[in-house]
């Protein structure tokens, strides 16, 4: 069971997506200084003492300090993000390469296993690079050189937008990494719209599968559940719930399987805040964890049964949506039952 770190938007599941993935979006808004660091806050731990579940956080650059990660509260940690190259050369590797010694560290000294994350969002990109065995061949050995060289654990690999002629192509990448690294676990989707990625054949390649349980509802699209666990009558079809049903229908191993949950909201500015599902007026915006928990203190708390989810209106023509401890609980622990 998972808690990600990234407060992000992703494309709303009621169709094929038409916005950034919720890793992609994000890392895009941080490269223009259009995301600023905020005052971490964490949802409490599952349970007390050292977690009985995976639980595998990302640590992208522009949130907390690593010395400020509730280390105690992990299995896992991966540091987002380096880039891939559509020659299998990375960049874009000072995120990892500044932090990744004090978080091996701290992360060996508590437990925690550190990951690199590698991401591509360009269909072309990652073409280029898994059609090719040479290519391949240079990613692994960049990735497996910077693991090697701060005594971290293993790779994530976070490729989106990919094609399904690349299906075999992931699998074969993953084998060929994880003969390099120690571990090695992917960024899956929520619904695979593209028919690119073979859950079962993935999951025996790598240690897990971390499901991005979140974005059913984006800032592009209608107000709603970052991540529903139900559909009801509100709610389109796409939910946590059919989600973890499509992987188990693809024969994918109960224990490769992570699921994402976020620590993250969602407000649009809505022709009426009183209505559920409200009517957006315009695009929203993405708010951290702490933020839509002091709004909600502020404006009065709400609560969406069918779909676990709080929510709140910051005036009468906004809406936000976002998880706090007992909606993240709730999801924790359907989670824990299935995975």
């Amino acid at each position: 069971m998972l808690l990600t770190v990234l407060s992000s938007a992703a494309a709303p599941l009621d169709h094929a997506p038409v916005g950034p993935s919720a890793h992609a979006s994000q890392l895009a808004l941080a490269a223009r200084g259009e995301l600023l660091p905020h005052r971490a806050r964490f949802a409490p731990p599952p349970a007390s003492g050292r977690p009985d579940h995976t639980v595998y956080g990302y640590l992208p650059y522009w949130t907390v300090d690593v010395a400020d990660v509730p280390w105690d509260h992990l299995t896992h940690l991966a540091i987002f993000s380096v880039a891939l190259n559509s020659d299998g050369s990375l960049s874009s590797t000072s995120t990892w390469t500044s932090r990744a010694a004090e978080a091996v560290s701290l992360g060996h000294a508590a437990g925690v296993k550190i990951h690199l994350c590698v991401t591509s969002f360009d269909s072309d990109t990652i073409d280029s690079v898994l059609s090719s065995s040479s290519h391949r061949a240079t990613a692994v050995a960049a990735l497996a050189a910077q693991v090697d060289a701060y005594g971290a654990d293993g790779v994530n690999i976070d490729f989106e937008n990919m094609s399904s002629d690349n299906i075999t192509d992931l699998i074969d990448f993953t084998e060929e990494l994880k003969a390099a690294v120690d571990e090695v676990y992917l960024a899956t989707p929520a619904v695979d719209w593209n028919g690119a990625y073979w859950y079962s054949r993935l999951a025996e390649a790598s240690d897990g599968l971390f499901i991005m349980g979140y974005g059913y509802h984006w800032t592009g699209g209608g107000p709603g559940p970052n991540a529903p666990l139900e559909d009801g009558d509100l709610w389109s079809q796409w939910t946590l719930a059919w989600t973890i049903q499509d992987y188990f229908d693809a024969d994918t191993p109960a224990d490769k399987i992570v699921l994402g949950l976020p620590t993250y909201g969602q407000e649009w500015p809505v022709s009426d805040s009183s209505a559920v599902p409200g009517d957006a007026t315009d695009d929203g915006w993405s708010v951290t964890y702490a933020e839509a928990v002091d709004a909600a203190d502020t404006y009065g708390r709400y609560y969406e049964d069918v779909s676990e989810t709080a929510w709140y209106a910051s005036s009468s023509t906004r809406q936000a949506w976002y998880d706090d401890s007992e909606s993240l609980g709730i999801k924790m622990q359907i989670g824990r039952a299935h995975v």
